[in-house]
């Protein structure tokens, strides 16, 4: 495969600094800035501002886990690389709190 990002020097998908619990509890939600078509993710960051452990979990429109459940603790941020790997569809996460998780998704599209 030709690299994809011959014109693009940084990434060029990025969702902000957002609650993934914020389409409510354990409700898949989309990322923002998620393209839908072929996308390249680097990583994912999550940081629990919360006194409790929570869970996370990323998914593509069509019901493939990118990342399936996994747990933050309390007062933690976690970084969740992904290089390169490609995806096909927009992506959606979802978590087991509507507030206090923080999250970014980045790559290439």
């Amino acid at each position: 495969m030709a690299w994809p990002f011959a014109n693009v020097v940084a990434p060029n998908v990025d969702s902000g600094w957002v609650s993934p619990g914020a389409a409510g509890v354990n409700t898949f939600g989309a990322i923002p800035n998620s393209p839908a078509g072929t996308q390249w993710p680097l990583g994912f960051w999550f940081c629990n501002t919360t006194a409790a452990a929570v869970t996370v979990s990323v998914k593509d429109v069509n019901g493939v886990a990118i990342l399936p459940v996994t747990v933050i603790p309390a007062n933690t941020a976690i970084p969740v690389p992904v290089p390169f790997m490609p995806v096909t569809g927009a992506l959606q996460w979802e978590c087991s709190v509507t507030s206090g998780v923080n999250a970014k998704y980045w790559g290439y599209a």
